[in-house]
């Protein structure tokens, strides 16, 4: 605790005599020194703070898997899931524009 408390202390004297508030292994939470700035980039709530996880969920909300990522993981990590998604879904256009085109939907079309 004794370490924790002069870290606190760096941190403070930092901020208020040479207005540094980007110290080194910044402490933000004495009971939980692990807690994190979640930066979201909302106008209410641009800053949140805690350790970014992943859950997925099955039915009825029960838990399957989850995943607290470490503090440099969790944006690219979730870029990498959002590019992946765009990529499917970009595919997916595709495939249905092609098949319209090439008349293989023309039947659903046709009995409109």
């Amino acid at each position: 605790m004794v370490p924790l408390v002069r870290q606190v202390m760096r941190q403070t004297r930092a901020r208020l005599f040479h207005g540094d508030t980007h110290v080194e292994g910044k402490i933000l939470n004495v009971f939980e020194p692990s807690t994190e700035v979640i930066r979201k980039g909302k106008a209410g709530k641009p800053n949140e703070f805690g350790k970014m996880i992943k859950l997925q969920e099955a039915e009825n909300q029960i838990i399957v898997d989850y995943e607290i990522y470490a503090h440099s993981d969790a944006r690219s990590s979730s870029q990498k899931r959002f590019d992946e998604g765009l990529i499917r879904k970009q595919r997916r256009a595709r495939a249905l524009l092609d098949d319209t085109t090439q008349g293989k939907n023309a039947c659903l079309v046709g009995n409109a």
